[in-house]
């Protein structure tokens, strides 16, 4: 996806949302504004760990905005990371989608972490809130340990693919997949998050 078409999404889902079209809220509940589905956004709030619950939320809600026929999709995010597996679920339901997928890092403050980059990677569009932070892709175990090199290069090689896939900054996401922070901003478009 070229970068003018990443920044017309944003702009899109941004003017969506902020004129009131419906969204759906944190923990699944709906709020109704004015709209019909094809000029709204469908907004889902995730404020935790990535964990398999949270993976079928964001598929039953995915599939919701496709059969309701809505513009876009979002998932608000702010979360410390969480398993490799409910990630990797999320991605290739952001992959497969019909619906473009925009990720919100969001409200201030909030991050994208972990397993979090790696999702917000997967959208076909990523918007930061001012303050938010994205980054520390390298797995660590479940107590917080580092992880043997396979298990990195593994993380190191999706988000790499992820970046050429949505036209990003594929040396950036190379160099952090395996290393740690990928970026801190300060609102605006997640880095190389286009062409």
């Amino acid at each position: 996806m070229t970068r003018i078409r990443t920044v017309a999404l944003a702009v899109l889902f941004m003017g969506l949302l902020l004129s009131g079209g419906n969204h759906e809220s944190e923990a699944g509940g709906t709020g109704s504004a004015p709209g019909t589905p094809s000029q709204s956004v469908l907004v889902s709030t995730v404020r935790t760990e990535i964990t398999p619950v949270v993976a079928d939320y964001v598929e039953q809600s995915l599939q919701r905005a496709q059969r309701e026929g809505y513009a876009a999709y979002v998932v608000q995010l702010d979360t410390p990371g969480g398993l490799a597996t409910s990630m990797r679920d999320i991605v290739q339901d952001i992959l497969g989608s019909r619906t473009p997928v925009i990720v919100y890092v969001s409200p201030e403050g909030a991050r994208a972490a972990s397993a979090g980059a790696i999702i917000t990677l997967a959208a076909h569009a990523a918007v930061m809130a001012p303050g938010t932070s994205i980054g520390a892709a390298t797995p660590v175990g479940m107590q917080g340990e580092d992880l043997g090199a396979k298990v990195i290069n593994d993380a190191a090689a999706q988000a790499e693919a992820l970046a050429r896939l949505r036209d990003r900054n594929v040396e950036i996401r190379r160099r952090d997949g395996a290393r740690g922070p990928l970026d801190r901003r300060d609102g605006g478009s997640a880095a190389g998050s286009g062409g």
